[in-house]
């Protein structure tokens, strides 16, 4: 009986050996649960309602619908994700990174498009200007990109190939108002830092740069229509750098984030913010916006901020610690003088108790 059962089990074995292929070990990611370590950048659509977190690594983590988590990577995407956005509602997410050429310092841009349909990379080329910045537009396949340099180039998104039409950074120098272009500092660097399109007007664009200077251009007209910069404060250790801006879903309003962490909201009707909101610690650097729409009309909607830790400087704290050892030491000075102080009362006091004692025992005795 015993023999019958080995027997059939090593049949069973090697008929189950023999369907054992290849495809069987085609391992591959099918599901991703958590958060994923050292985020860089965030992207979101609104429309499909997905998340994606850029990484140092190069991979990307998508959080769509509940239970919907996985993860994009390329042997092509390997450097840290600076720029990340969705191309709304049309299932493509662009990414873009920076690289250095082998003997050389210039720096140059990596463009990469994700395809979320089949959760796989799509198509990259390599830009000779590093880029700074990135806008796609709603129905169609170009989107904008600022450089470095301060200009914004249009790039077709089939094709990778760039228009012909720009934005120089010079031109729009020249046009925008004399009073607001004596304000701009000229050691802050000129780098496109936003680009926008207006939520009601496609030929409307919001254009922010790293010298704090934002302007309201026309795409048909090819003019700029309003400019807006926030000034410095004297008392401000570092330059105050523009990061990042927003539209509101009206096109009426929009926020801004800067290096010192402060937060802007502006009104386009007028010239300076209508609220300001900044930390007294200057210890984060906002990095992104997002303005959601209300689901009631008369709401503002909701911002969302993405913000970094400065880095400290080594420096600064062995100049701190010095400053706290000098602090320590005066407290421990005005410490031992108060000390010195009471017991000099106290053993004033005890003296002056010591005589009317012995006062008033010779009084006494006299009496006696």
């Amino acid at each position: 009986m015993l023999k019958t059962i080995k027997n059939t089990f090593r049949k069973q074995i090697k008929l189950h050996d023999s369907q054992i292929t290849k495809r069987l070990f085609n391992l591959r990611s099918t599901t991703h649960h958590g958060f994923i370590s050292n985020p860089t950048v965030v992207a979101i659509d609104s429309v499909q309602s997905i998340f994606a977190i850029g990484t140092k690594s190069g991979s990307i983590k998508i959080f769509g619908k509940p239970n919907v988590e996985y993860i994009l990577s390329s042997v092509f995407s390997e450097k840290p994700i600076k720029l990340l956005q969705f191309h709304l509602n049309q299932g493509v997410l662009i990414s873009i990174s920076d690289f250095k050429e082998e003997n050389s310092q210039k720096i140059r841009s990596m463009i990469i498009l994700w395809s979320l349909e089949t959760r796989s990379f799509s198509n990259s080329i390599n830009s000779e200007d590093q880029i700074t910045s990135l806008c796609c537009t709603f129905n169609s396949p170009f989107f904008h990109l600022g450089t470095n340099e301060g200009n914004i180039l249009v790039m077709n998104m089939e094709t990778l190939r760039f228009s012909n039409f720009s934005i120089e950074y010079d031109y729009v120098l020249s046009k925008i108002n004399p009073k607001i272009k004596n304000m701009i500092n000229s050691q802050n660097k000129k780098a496109v830092v936003g680009i926008q399109i207006s939520p009601v007007d496609e030929k409307i664009i919001l254009i922010g740069y790293s010298n704090n200077l934002a302007i309201i251009f026309n795409l048909e007209k090819n003019i700029v229509i309003k400019e807006f910069i926030l000034e410095e404060e004297k008392n401000q250790n570092s330059q105050l750098s523009l990061n990042c801006l927003f539209f509101r879903w009206d096109a009426k309003y929009f926020v801004s984030g800067y290096n010192n962490g402060s937060v802007a909201i502006w009104d386009i009707s007028k010239p300076k913010p209508i609220f300001i909101f900044s930390e007294s610690d200057q210890k984060t650097s906002i990095q992104n916006l997002f303005w959601t729409q209300s689901k009631k009309k008369s709401g503002y909607g909701e911002i969302f901020i993405h913000k970094t830790a400065l880095k400290k400087e080594h420096k600064h704290k062995h100049k701190h610690k010095h400053k706290h050892k000098h602090k320590h030491k005066d407290k421990e000075n005005q410490n031992q003088n108060q000390n010195q102080n009471l017991n000099q009362n106290l053993n004033q006091k005890s003296k002056s108790k010591s005589k009317s004692k012995n006062q008033n025992q010779k009084d006494n005795e006299k009496k006696k």
